[in-house]
């Protein structure tokens, strides 16, 4: 537990934040260039069922690894409202 009288209380939550803020930026980023990647694969002429298959496993593996870090995201944010609330 953070007490607001350690001189590093405010340093932390700020890091906190900083940190939620960077993972979601990241979230975002991440999520409109594959957007953008796969809008581009299946507007192109002669595309493959292997093409397609392989931009729907990246796809997959991209979903399980975000929600990963959104799980990471999620307990820093119930951490931080934990010791803010306090």
């Amino acid at each position: 537990m953070l007490s607001p009288e350690q001189p590093n209380h405010n340093q932390a939550i700020n890091n906190l934040i900083a940190s939620i803020a960077l993972q979601e930026s990241f979230f975002v980023d991440t999520i409109y260039t594959e957007a953008k990647r796969l809008n581009d694969i299946v507007n192109s002429q002669g595309i493959t069922p292997a093409e397609l298959y392989t931009s729907k496993n990246c796809l997959s593996e991209l979903t399980h690894a975000i929600t990963g870090l959104e799980r990471i995201l999620q307990a820093k944010i119930e951490f931080f409202e934990s010791e803010f609330s306090k």
